[in-house]
């Protein structure tokens, strides 16, 4: 697969003078050998943002090397949530050690979580190269904002764009009396609702990009419905059930409540689909979360099976590498 390259140059390292007995920031020689480098690297990047607005600083304190450009070597023009930065960096020594080998050992890199992925020397090893991935774009998960739970029986809330679905817990007198999970913003709660009595519920989001990432519960008002109300009852069944919706091309989700799925997977009928930051379905190779997957002509996600190019996909969807 081709890459797409943006090169940005960043100036010269300030020179530093090691300190009595050693720092944090000190180069690491063996003899004529640079056999550690230690870098600072911060981020800010966010879903739906072009990666020429992205914000990447990268620097060294080294007085032995300098860093001479950076490169992200990522396909994308825009970050999608779960989009893993892969990054290039190119040294160049200042002084008269050459780079012995580094590998992740002799790497750190202080700001950021990431993972090796390579190094190379040229010149005579007075140039070295490396790869490294950082840990996939995000946004922060916020709280639903306007939790409503209406006479008849039906909740509803606004959702956070960072969200991918929403756990619910109902309480009727304090007591729980039911629990859900939904990737909508519509939800009927008159299965419960059987009883007259102060109803409330408590809804908290999950992250798209992080699973362990989660809003705090949420509390709407209590509402009490007595016999006449739960009686008069109507389900609106159309709004409760998802259903695809053709844009040019390709398709997009509406899940109860006409909300899109965006920047996510989804299970839907069996089948996990992935949609882009647009909404759009995606079909053919998605990266996310650093692993490969493939996605079939309908958008369903290939899984203990074989892409089109001779590629097997394990049991989770994740590509493993060239069919034996």
């Amino acid at each position: 697969m081709k890459k797409r390259m943006w090169t940005g140059f960043l100036s010269a390292a300030m020179a530093f003078s090691l300190l009595p007995g050693g720092s944090c920031s000190q180069v690491m020689a063996d003899g004529s050998r640079i056999t550690k480098i230690a870098v600072d690297i911060t981020t800010d990047f966010a879903p739906g943002e072009s990666i020429e607005d992205g914000d990447i600083q990268i620097s060294t304190d080294s007085s032995e090397y300098q860093i001479d450009e950076w490169k992200l070597l990522n396909e994308e023009t825009v970050w999608e949530g779960g989009t893993v930065p892969v990054v290039e960096i190119v040294f160049s020594q200042t002084a008269d050690p050459k780079f012995s080998y580094i590998g992740a050992d002799n790497l750190t890199v202080r700001g950021a979580d990431f993972t090796f992925i390579s190094s190379k020397r040229s010149e005579k090893d007075t140039i070295l190269t490396m790869v490294i991935k950082l840990l996939p774009v995000t946004g922060d998960v916020e709280t639903a904002g306007e939790i409503t739970l209406d006479g008849n029986g039906m909740l509803s809330w606004i959702p956070d764009e960072h969200t991918s679905y929403y756990r619910v817990k109902v309480y009727r007198e304090n007591h729980k009396v039911k629990e859900v999970s939904t990737y909508g913003t519509l939800v009927s709660l008159q299965d419960v609702i059987t009883q007259p009595g102060n109803y409330r519920v408590k809804l908290s989001g999950v992250s798209k990009y992080d699973g362990k990432d989660k809003t705090d519960w949420e509390v709407s008002d209590d509402v009490y419905f007595n016999e006449a109300m739960i009686a008069a009852f109507t389900v609106p069944a159309k709004e409760l059930e998802g259903r695809w919706k053709k844009s040019g091309e390709t398709w997009l989700y509406v899940n109860p409540g006409d909300h899109l799925s965006a920047a996510q997977w989804q299970r839907i009928d069996g089948n996990w689909y992935y949609f882009d930051a647009q909404g759009m379905m995606r079909t053919g190779w998605v990266a996310w979360d650093g692993e490969w997957y493939y996605c079939a002509d309908d958008g369903h996600m290939l899984a203990d099976s074989v892409t089109p190019d001779g590629y097997f996909a394990g049991s989770d969807g994740a590509v493993t590498g060239k069919e034996n």
